[in-house]
């Protein structure tokens, strides 16, 4: 699609997020209604059976407005981004109005 600028993407068992990140001059109203272009294009097959693919919620990089740490006493680092990856970003994601929850961090 004209005017991406990188494509990202999460994927985990029975679920997954495509971030497409356009260029600045991008309208966003037209880079939303390009990429719903492309979902509703789908050839048969190319999704798993009974996968139904959506657009998220409209979000912007002004839209983050909440950060947090994730601490805990015996805890080490590869515990706590476990925790934060399959436990905390899907609580959050799951809670209405929330676009997106990105982890950023030690890995």
């Amino acid at each position: 699609m004209p005017g991406v600028k990188v494509i990202r993407s999460d994927s985990y068992f029975g679920f997954s997020t495509i971030f497409i990140i356009f260029k600045e001059n991008i309208d966003f109203y037209w880079s939303r209604s390009r990429i719903l272009e492309k979902l509703n294009s789908l050839q048969p097959g190319t999704l798993p059976e009974g996968v139904q693919p959506v657009l998220g919620p409209d979000a912007t990089a002004l839209g983050q407005v909440f950060w947090y740490t994730l601490e805990g006493e015996g805890f080490g680092l590869d515990e706590l981004r476990t925790i934060q990856d399959y436990i905390v970003k899907y609580s959050l994601q799951s809670a209405g109005g929330v676009s997106e929850v990105a982890s950023v961090g030690d890995t």
